[in-house]
């Protein structure tokens, strides 16, 4: 568990499932929802009292917006999230998704081996975007599996959709 003195200046004291923590300002981390957590939802999104607040009429204002409690918000994002993750990752989507990267590397100017090396490294370990670190992608795999993915990619691709090819001539002396 994760104490909330430790955390940046304005974090929220959020918790994941499994209800509130023991302790007033601890961060639980887990698995999906339990069936408890889903009740709770339920009561919650229905308008009955429940741990994420009072009940709720669930009314819009005048301009069409309903509001919510923040935590109430924040347990369905990680309802929602959750159920994404849960999702079968396809070879093709893995593909995809080494490919687009090592894009991603070669047009920051990399040579296709350190764009490689770098996307093999950003699958295994997570990254860090907008200050929230992801976990490792089920689409982890070594570099020279991530050249493969990415050869296989290009090679599905129309002549005129492959990016142009680079290479750097031996300067004559």
């Amino acid at each position: 568990m994760t104490n909330a003195k430790n955390l940046p200046p304005g974090m929220p004291k959020i918790w994941s499932w499994g209800g509130a923590p023991e302790e007033e300002g601890e961060l639980l981390c887990g698995g999906g929802p339990t069936e408890d957590d889903l009740a709770e939802l339920f009561k919650a999104v229905h308008g009955y009292p429940s741990l994420y607040g009072p009940p709720s009429q669930w009314l819009a204002d005048q301009e069409g917006r309903v509001s919510m409690s923040f935590r109430l918000f924040i347990m369905l994002q990680k309802l929602v999230d959750w159920n994404i993750k849960q999702l079968p990752w396809t070879q093709e989507r893995k593909d995809w998704l080494r490919a687009a990267y090592v894009l991603e590397e070669r047009e920051k100017g990399k040579t296709m081996e350190e764009a490689c090396a770098a996307v093999a490294k950003r699958l295994a370990e997570g990254e860090i975007v907008k200050g929230i670190k992801s976990e490792p992608s089920p689409a982890a795999i070594g570099k020279e599996m991530v050249r493969k993915s990415y050869q296989n990619v290009m090679r599905s691709l129309p002549p005129e959709q492959r990016p142009r090819r680079t290479r750097k001539t031996p300067s004559k002396r």
